[in-house]
């Protein structure tokens, strides 16, 4: 499908049908690993600092500018 509105471009192949569902399969069988191994946690408190320093990078703007350029 593509367009707006959709329309039919052209009907999938079996191969391409088969492909898109085992990738679908693989990304569901990672997400359902993740779950396994979350753990149950209590928060960290007490903490009013930072004590280490911040990620210094140069060259790429702030998301909401990307955002804002992707958008405009």
């Amino acid at each position: 499908m593509g367009g707006i509105p959709s329309k039919v471009l052209r009907h999938l192949k079996d191969e391409e049908i088969d492909w898109k569902n085992a990738g679908d399969h693989d990304y569901q069988t990672v997400i359902a690993r993740g779950f396994d191994g979350l753990v149950a946690v209590d928060p960290i408190k007490g903490i009013t600092e930072v004590k280490w320093p911040r990620i210094k990078y140069s060259g790429l703007p702030p998301l909401y500018k990307t955002l804002e350029l992707k958008f405009n």
